[in-house]
């Protein structure tokens, strides 16, 4: 089967003149892939098929292009599935040592920062991989369907699940040199959202609104333990970072529905080799209806009602405020476990 994919290949580069130009067969003198190309242009085989192309004229060196007929329509709904531009499909052995890869890219960057180390003087930025859709009008004058940049997804269809098998949908590394310091410019960065309005005539733009810089959910019938969880063997300087944060008018940094907290001296025990360790929290501030309470493991100790009402559960005072002698600040009381202030002014205890 090999071979006629080789004269399919031979016989359309002989048909071309283009393309009986571009590519040659044989075995080459193949460049270390460990290392930036070097070698003689054009598509041979050795332990499978090797292209290489000197381009520096801004073609790409591959194109796959596919289009969908003009008013194709989906006979039948309950086939409908996916259609690919490219399909890289990998089998794996069940035993194996070195790791599969179905598609990697690689850019290796030896471009200057800047010309002469001037500023803005930027040169260009180079990407490994690009995932970019463009949502057209579809010449009906209704929305366009639903549109993705990129989709990466890991589903596991293990028939017994042991909960060892680790399954990530996306892993985003940032790793520094191997030489160390600080990042003083910030120009390290893991993961960047940003959030843009498409305007080639660079004229002025009108206001619009993204809902979401980054959307978490889960299905029905899964519970998502911690949605954001920031851990590791190295320091962290700030968990959450909302000082150059351009807030609405509203200037809302937090926002919590009734009834949900927030805990202090956390803690969670869990770590390889203790997969049951317990989590939980001693202490919580939470909005409970009209009142914010403040909770211990000796239940509601501080609680502000709307109206400014305080409800303590103990009072213990600065000196010239209570009297610790007579048990009396503002009111006659004389054994103190829970007082009511409103105004500065005890108006009830018990």
């Amino acid at each position: 089967m090999k071979i006629f994919n080789y004269l399919a290949v031979a016989m359309l580069a002989m048909a071309s003149p283009a393309l009986a130009d571009t590519f040659s067969f044989g075995q080459p003198n193949l460049p270390d892939l460990n290392f930036p190309m070097a070698g003689q242009p054009g598509m041979y085989t050795q332990n499978g098929w090797f292209f290489y192309q000197m381009n520096g004229q801004g073609s790409p060196a591959l194109r796959v292009q596919r289009e969908v007929a003009p008013g194709y329509t989906q006979s039948n709904p309950a086939e409908a599935g996916t259609k690919k531009g490219i399909w890289s499909a990998t089998f794996t052995g069940q035993v194996e040592r070195d790791s599969e890869w179905g598609i990697a890219s690689e850019v290796f960057n030896r471009t200057m920062h800047a010309v002469g180390n001037a500023e803005g003087s930027e040169q260009a930025q180079h990407v490994a991989v690009v995932g970019q859709i463009w949502v057209e009008d579809n010449g009906t004058l209704t929305p366009t369907s639903t549109s993705w940049g990129g989709n990466f997804n890991c589903t596991d269809l293990q028939t017994v699940v042991t909960g060892k098998s680790p399954c990530v949908g996306a892993e985003i590394d940032t790793v520094t040199a191997r030489s160390g310091g600080t990042d003083r410019y910030r120009q390290n960065i893991g993961l960047q959202i940003s959030a843009n309005q498409w305007h080639p005539e660079r004229g002025p733009k009108a206001p619009t609104t993204i809902a979401y810089g980054a959307l978490i959910g889960s299905g029905d019938t899964v519970t998502l333990e911690r949605a954001i969880t920031l851990r590791g063997g190295g320091q962290i300087g700030i968990g959450l970072d909302m000082v150059k944060a351009n807030l609405t008018s509203d200037k809302l940094a937090i926002a919590l529905a009734p009834g949900q907290r927030i805990a202090f001296d956390a803690y969670d025990n869990w770590a390889p080799g203790n997969e049951y360790g317990a989590s939980g929290f001693g202490r919580s501030l939470r909005l409970d209806a009209d009142w914010l309470r403040y909770t211990t493991p000796n239940g509601n100790v501080f609680n502000v009602h709307d109206s400014g009402a305080l409800d303590l559960a103990s009072y213990v005072a600065t000196t010239g405020l209570y009297n610790k002698t007579t048990g009396q600040w503002g009111a006659d009381c004389t054994s103190v476990e829970r007082v009511t202030v409103r105004n500065g002014i005890v108006v009830g205890c018990n």
